[in-house]
């Protein structure tokens, strides 16, 4: 039995440092390095508990899964400090980036260089049409070639579908510009023309390594250290865990089997002391009816004390007075009642030491039971830990990086407006005082409608400023958003949070092909700040928003919702699809007290789509659960949410649904997170003294 608590420990251990692992590969924080080192030595120490019980136990049969589990140990130890070195060497571990810092990014800077030598060049040429059109053509071409450098290198860190496509249209846009001014060289200067043939190498250059850019981060080979976890430690850590079981799996069947065994022989021992008493009366009763008139009397005494052992006194004996064989019958008979006694005080021992050991069975198994769900528990944890401290991670340095370059452009537009406000009063200063314009400016200011120009230049750069502080506040919502992995307990707001996640989904409540834009209806109460972790409350946030978006979006879909008949489908589908159905989401967020008087806010999200059926809402927060198609999601959100609230917030997590109707989610949250801490610890006592008496 100890073998097999220690390999359960270990094998949890095992998955533990899998684990740390790939968190520190994927997130570089030393804590999960730590925390491997941590479960390496517990590990370890659990290995050779097991070894040392193989030694002192010779009945156990599992010298060669131990013997296999060491060599496989020995060859995974040395993979993650390996693992760790190449992390920490960020372009060698990337070198889909080495190979794009080290070539493309040194044609990027020649051509953006070369061609802004050619828009020098051209900018100093007379303001022809011809000379102003190939002007534009070559800024276009400049411009499109550094965004199709960014898109590039965006796809190569981040592996974004998006970026990628972004790619191959501005790939697309550089292309027909350069074609436009390779079309058009004979209105070029010749050293102007020397400059596009050195551009032209330098395109190459980049066009040339481009698609091996591609393959390499669209290969299992993107990363080389998850590549090497992926196909060297999981497979070797996957073999110990499967060793590790076998040995639990043999310890339990042994356990079994000693409990048989046991049984047997107990019941063996019953049959023997009820043979040898009904053998005892045989004789007893034999020797009576053969002897019955010559001794009658010492026959009565024996029968006499036979009947009181039939009755269960075995101090039952019988006077011994003569020599004869009478006597030696007596004697024989009181041999018997010591042997009986004894029988049944043995009987008895073996009773209470089976029943101890039965006890200590029963009791190993919850153990292990207990240890198997708690390992299963830690695992699902670790695995959404790890996903969401990704997410928080790479959602950070993308508004990180996205904010920057938009300060940098929201800062310099009021100087745009007013360096364009004072060439404006300029321009109308000049149409004042040479009203008379000569025949070739008139042309041109036909040509570009001047008059427009000068009027709705000003309104582009309100509709410029305007989209960048939209972007400033989307980037602010990103890193309010992306606050997954912070530890501490904060004072925030809800409504913080809930705008913050619905910015994000806000893609998503727009106009779809298949349905016209959810309204959403938020009704927020005057909400006080609450003790939270606001990065985890996030999630549960958009977790429940991303399902009531699933939900009306199901609702939406006729061909995707599937009932038991046609006549359900016809049904619902007819319900779904009436005019003045529109989808619709509501949130409410209100004040109230406790039986306690104390503070707390209710969160409640509904949604009018195709609402859930008894079995759905019964098993909606078990791990794993899912009614979504496979690939579409992972039946993880509503139980790592119902954890968050439940288990870290103190809080209660109801829902209330109709098939055909709609789903309701209300969430409350106790204001004061110590304080509910106090009462749930009061309940859990008050439970524990109720079962006690």
């Amino acid at each position: 039995m100890p073998t097999a608590l220690a390999s359960s420990q270990a094998q949890q251990e095992l998955l533990k440092m899998s684990a740390h692992i790939r968190g520190y590969l994927v997130t570089g924080s030393s804590e999960y390095r730590n925390q491997y080192y941590l479960s390496r030595q517990t590990f370890e120490q659990e290995l050779a508990a097991m070894i040392r019980m193989l030694a002192t136990n010779s009945a156990t049969d599992n010298s060669e899964q131990l013997a296999e589990l060491e060599t496989l140990y020995a060859q995974w130890r040395q993979i993650p400090e390996e693992l760790f070195v190449l992390s920490d060497n960020f372009l060698d571990n990337q070198p889909a980036l080495k190979l794009f810092q080290e070539e493309g990014e040194l044609s990027l800077l020649n051509i953006q260089s070369e061609t802004q030598a050619l828009i020098n060049l051209q900018a100093e040429r007379s303001p022809s049409a011809e000379n102003i059109k190939m002007l534009k053509e070559l800024a276009a071409f400049q411009t499109s070639s550094a965004l199709l450098g960014s898109s590039l290198r965006a796809y190569i860190i981040t592996r974004t579908p998006d970026f990628r496509f972004e790619y191959t249209g501005k790939s697309r846009a550089a292309n027909q510009h350069w074609k436009t001014i390779t079309d058009n060289l004979e209105q070029l200067t010749p050293a102007q023309q020397d400059s596009i043939e050195s551009i032209q190498v330098q395109r190459q250059q980049l066009l040339d390594i481009v698609p091996e850019l591609l393959s390499i981060v669209e290969s299992d080979r993107y990363r080389e250290d998850l590549f090497v976890f992926s196909t060297q430690a999981e497979p070797l850590a996957a073999e110990m865990s499967t060793l590790l079981n076998e040995i639990v799996l043999r310890q339990q069947q042994r356990l079994e089997d000693e409990l048989a065994l046991s049984k047997t022989g107990l019941v063996r021992a019953q049959w023997q002391t009820l043979a040898g008493s009904f053998i005892a009366l045989g004789i007893a009763l034999r020797l009576t009816l053969l002897l019955r008139r010559k001794i009658a009397d010492p026959i009565v005494r024996l029968t006499q004390a036979t009947a009181q052992i039939i009755e269960g006194n075995l101090e039952a004996k019988t006077a011994i007075e003569s020599e004869d064989e009478i006597g030696s019958l007596a004697k024989m008979f009181n041999q018997m009642t010591d042997y009986l006694k004894a029988s049944h005080e043995n009987l008895e021992r073996n009773n209470i030491a089976l029943e101890s050991q039965k006890t200590e069975l029963e009791s190993k198994n919850i153990q292990i039971n207990q240890a198997l769900e708690a390992l299963q528990e830690t695992q699902s944890q670790l695995i959404q830990t790890e996903k969401m401290s990704s997410l928080g991670q790479m959602v950070a340095g993308i508004a990180h990086e996205i904010n920057n370059p938009v300060s940098f452009i929201h800062g310099n537009l009021p100087c745009m407006q007013e360096y364009t406000s004072d060439l404006i009063d300029l321009v109308r200063l000049y149409e004042q005082y040479y009203a008379d314009d000569k025949a070739e400016i008139k042309a041109k200011k036909e040509e570009i409608e001047l008059d427009f120009l000068l009027m709705d230049i000003p309104r582009t750069i309100v509709s410029m400023q305007t989209g960048t502080q939209r972007i400033r506040d989307i980037v602010l919502s990103l890193r309010n958003f992306s606050r997954l992995d912070e530890s501490d307990m904060k004072q925030t707001t809800v409504a913080e949070g809930l705008e913050s996640t619905l910015l994000i989904l806000q893609s998503r409540l727009g106009i779809q092909a298949f349905r016209p834009a959810i309204t959403l209806v938020k009704q927020y109460g005057d909400l006080p700040g609450i003790e939270c972790y606001p990065g985890q409350l996030n999630q549960v946030f958009l977790n429940i928003l991303s399902n009531a978006i699933d939900a009306v979006d199901s609702a939406s879909h006729p061909e995707e919702i599937n009932h038991k008949s046609r006549k359900e489908n016809s049904k619902k589908n007819s319900e779904k699809n009436k005019p003045d159905w529109k989808p619709k989401i509501v949130i409410t967020t209100d004040t109230q007290l406790t039986t306690n008087n104390e503070q707390q806010i209710s969160i409640e999200i509904q949604d009018n789509g195709e609402g859930m059926d008894d079995y759905t809402m019964q098993s909606m927060f078990d791990p794993f659960f899912t009614t979504k198609p496979v690939g579409s999601g992972t039946g993880m959100g509503l139980s790592v949410s119902h954890k968050i609230v439940v288990d870290r917030h103190h809080g209660t997590i109801e829902c209330v649904s109709t098939k055909g109707v709609g789903t309701t989610l209300r969430i409350t949250l106790p204001c004061q997170q110590q304080s509910a801490a106090s009462n749930s610890q009061q309940q859990a006592i008050a439970s524990n003294n109720s079962e006690a008496l």
